[in-house]
């Protein structure tokens, strides 16, 4: 007689405080890539860039929020760490 299948052990819920923080870390890599291209895009018109630049950040995070977190889609440093939380329904 075999004996019964084992069930694989269950994954920790909870991911690790460190790799919480390194997904924020890549977020934040993100954005920052993202108005650095941003600024350079617009590096013809120094005046607009140089005054804007507080509103064009606010910009970036309230679209990288309304495409990731508002969406409920994954954050792309949660998603290269393959991080993913309980949502309750």
């Amino acid at each position: 007689m075999e004996p019964a299948p084992t069930a694989p052990p269950k994954p920790d819920p909870k991911p690790e405080k460190v790799t919480q923080l390194q997904c924020a870390e890549l977020d934040n890599e993100f954005k920052s890539i993202f108005t650095s291209s941003l600024m350079s895009a617009l590096k013809y018109f120094p005046t607009v860039a140089g005054r804007l630049r507080a509103e064009l950040e606010l910009m970036v995070n309230s679209l990288y929020f309304g495409l990731t977190i508002w969406a409920d889609k994954v954050e792309p440093g949660n998603l290269l760490q393959n991080i993913t939380y309980c949502t309750t329904t």
